[in-house]
């Protein structure tokens, strides 16, 4: 898939991802994550369905599929310190992988499926309900201030700003 996208985009700073659709919907379908909105102070994307297409750019990455090379790894490391975090992490991540410089794709094909919602199945919010909430509110407030104030080396690259990233993506 990788490659299909590198010769057609001819795009080295790639990252393919999307939302999963449902278990088992095979259709000529595809989520593109190009919103974004806060609620009780937490970012939360979403997907939108839209027709398939090839090299469909998009704003933000999802969690639920991440297809890249071992490069945006080393750059843009997955080690949230942040236990609990739900609503926020995607938004993060793909702040950071702008400012590396990486740029996000849809794939053009489901090549996998989640099953997000699964009524009355275990989920980490009602598992470990009280601890999930004490640790997310901590972790969501952590997150606002990383987004907003955070200039760790590390943490974000310099190909891009992320002044540039929010009048670019977020009006």
């Amino acid at each position: 898939m990788r490659e299909r996208f590198k010769i057609i985009n001819n795009d080295k700073d790639l990252v393919i991802s999307h939302y999963p659709m449902e278990n088992n919907e095979i259709s000529n379908k595809i989520s593109v994550i190009d919103k974004y909105y806060v609620e009780n102070g937490k970012y939360k994307l979403k997907g939108e369905i839209v027709d398939k297409k090839t090299n469909t750019k998009q704003k933000f990455a999802s969690a639920n599929m991440l297809f890249m090379s071992k490069q945006v790894i080393t750059d843009v490391a997955i080690n949230n310190p942040w236990h609990f975090l739900f609503h926020g992490e995607e938004f993060l991540y793909s702040l950071r992988l702008y400012t590396y410089g990486y740029n996000i794709y849809a794939p053009d094909e489901n090549v996998i499926y989640h099953n997000y919602y699964r009524k009355d199945q275990p989920k980490l919010w009602t598992d470990f309900k009280e601890k999930y909430n004490v640790e997310n509110k901590k972790t969501s407030t952590k997150l606002r201030n990383a987004i907003k104030f955070e200039k760790s080396k590390k943490m974000f690259g310099k190909k891009r700003t992320k002044k540039s990233f929010f009048k670019e993506y977020i009006h």
